[in-house]
């Protein structure tokens, strides 16, 4: 007689799983894309920044001081920016491939990539003030002797938003999933990927 028993399948990935994942996968590999170019492009601003304001600087003090300001003054803290993105979005780079393949130790890492970019995120929002607040002073001077000051105080208004409205916006993929990570549906996908415990 035929064995009618028949083991059930194992239970398909969940669906907001698989496209956090793959939205993750991007995010990361961005982040890491801008992370390294900050790394490699932070050097030669700095001799750029040198070289230029040495040039305009012996004929327009204020613009000696504005390349100063852009070229050496967002070094430090391009370079920050890239000590942490680096090695932050390579993790979630591979946690993230890790959940399409279906890894049973990615719900951890993922949950721990996702509160890390909460750290990120604060990070950014002190890199862009450290960046842009003494720029803008400075631009102040400038745009007020080039009598065009109405122009400049809308387009500075807007890279001040830019500091608090940029942190924030890097906070929503990381709530979104660590949501998804707590599903129950999500739990049990992990259970069964784990396999009896013994």
């Amino acid at each position: 007689m035929t064995d009618m028993h028949v083991l059930p399948a194992k239970k398909r990935r969940p669906v907001a799983l698989t496209v956090i994942a793959v939205i993750g996968i991007v995010y990361a590999a961005s982040g890491l894309a801008g992370a390294v170019e900050a790394a490699v492009f932070a050097p030669l601003m700095t001799l750029l920044g040198r070289s230029m304001s040495g040039i305009y600087g012996s004929y327009n003090s204020l613009s000696g001081t504005f390349l100063t300001d852009l070229y050496g003054g967002f070094v430090p803290w391009l370079l920050l920016l890239a000590g942490i993105g680096i090695p932050l979005f390579l993790f979630g780079l591979i946690m993230n491939i890790g959940i399409v393949k279906n890894r049973p130790w990615t719900r951890t890492g993922a949950t721990v990539f996702a509160a890390l970019l909460y750290l990120e995120a604060v990070v950014t929002g002190i890199a862009l003030f450290g960046m842009l607040i003494p720029f803008l002073k400075n631009m102040e001077g400038i745009m007020d002797a080039a009598y065009v000051s109405s122009f400049w105080s809308f387009y500075s208004t807007i890279l001040k938003a830019m500091i608090v409205v940029s942190p924030l916006l890097s906070c929503v993929l990381p709530t979104i999933m660590l949501v998804i990570l707590n599903k129950p549906a999500v739990k049990e996908h992990y259970r069964e990927l784990q396999g009896p415990v013994s």
